[in-house]
């Protein structure tokens, strides 16, 4: 991220920083016992059980299971992390400065908006977030560790 926001492209930066960031989170999860599988599934339980496992961790009722495996990794991580951790107090920061959509505008040409991903990620946005993200790493880091 900082080396393609050091060659001017701060919406691959942002992409990637958000990357990292859910990447935290995944290890965070995986910490704590649960294993982010390639779909977005979140489950719990031992390697052998999870290999051969489809099941989800939230019941077929629980409209989390209607959202992106991307949301349904973050609002997991808001229910086991521990609101009285360094990591959580940036979380909430990220948590207002980045979204999902904001991976996806960072990707993808919004016609809504008819705007490239270069129009709606400035160099600044980039700057504020990337040491956001490397403190969240560092705290969470600290904490699974």
């Amino acid at each position: 991220a900082s080396r393609l926001l050091r060659c001017g492209f701060a919406d691959g930066a942002v992409f990637h920083t958000y990357h990292a960031y859910e990447c935290v989170v995944s290890a965070f999860l995986a910490a704590k016992g649960y294993s982010v599988t390639p779909n977005g599934r979140v489950v719990r339980g031992s390697s052998k059980r999870r290999r051969g496992s489809t099941k989800s961790s939230h019941s077929s009722t629980n409209p989390q299971t209607s959202q992106s495996p991307h949301k349904q990794r973050l609002l997991l991580f808001n229910q086991l992390a521990d609101r009285t951790k360094p990591y959580f107090h940036v979380h909430t920061i990220l948590s207002r400065m980045v979204t999902p959509n904001h991976r996806n505008s960072a990707l993808y040409y919004d016609p809504q908006q008819d705007r490239l991903p270069h129009q709606v990620f400035d160099v600044q946005f980039a700057l504020d977030l990337i040491p956001e993200v490397r403190q969240f790493a560092r705290h969470v880091w600290k904490d699974i560790k």
